[in-house]
């Protein structure tokens, strides 16, 4: 099942935070010293449940964990994004923070004969700290028909010529307020996500 993510200019549910974030040529630290680890790397299946641990952030930050086919990942198609926003943690004192993660399985991107990224992040764009962890899948796992999330690129809001949006609301504005947001014309079972973006189409994460 194909999923689409569906790009507004106007309603904020979540930005993808590691995207473009510098690191180490191992992966393994973030630019400003930040670590990271996985408990587990080797012989994952679909839905195994690994700790993340994110060491050396500043205190009280927001640390997300996501899975990514490519890192630095370059755009929202290098991530596997139907589960982003549910695995987060708030770092402690001690600059740490654990976040239980469950893996996803996508054929050709992440399983038994490609490998993959798990990658912890304190924020959007290319100031965040991102740390990611090669991980391998176990043969024989089921994977998922998951494609990676990809973003749509009209001059408007409207996808494609037979895929169109609708805001309930789009002008007066204010924190917090709730809006209905419908795509139409999509193909059935597809999963939409709304984002918020400063500018469309997007460029990238900034």
């Amino acid at each position: 099942m194909i999923r689409r993510l569906l790009v507004f200019s106007t309603v904020l549910v979540a930005l993808l935070s590691l995207i473009s974030a510098p690191a180490s040529a191992d992966h393994g630290v973030a630019h400003n010293g930040e670590t990271g680890d996985v408990s587990k790397t080797e012989g994952l299946a679909q839905d195994d449940v690994v700790t993340v641990t994110g060491h050396g952030y500043e205190p009280g930050a927001t640390l997300t964990v996501v899975q990514c086919f490519v890192f630095p990942a370059a755009g929202p198609a290098d991530c596997e994004l139907s589960n982003y926003g549910q695995y987060t943690a708030e770092v402690g004192a001690d600059g740490s923070a654990s976040i239980d993660y469950a893996v996803n399985v996508v054929e050709g991107r992440c399983d038994a004969t490609t490998p993959c990224f798990i990658v912890v992040s304190d924020g959007i764009g290319p100031a965040a700290n991102a740390v990611g962890t090669e991980v391998t899948f176990a043969g024989g796992a089921p994977a998922t028909t998951t494609a990676p999330t990809t973003t749509a690129e009209p001059t408007d809001t409207t996808a494609t010529s037979a895929m169109t949006g609708d805001v309930s609301k789009t002008e007066g504005l204010a924190q917090d307020d709730v809006v209905t947001v419908t795509g139409h014309g999509y193909e059935p079972g597809a999963t939409l996500t709304v984002v918020q973006c400063f500018v469309f189409p997007a460029t990238g994460p900034a």
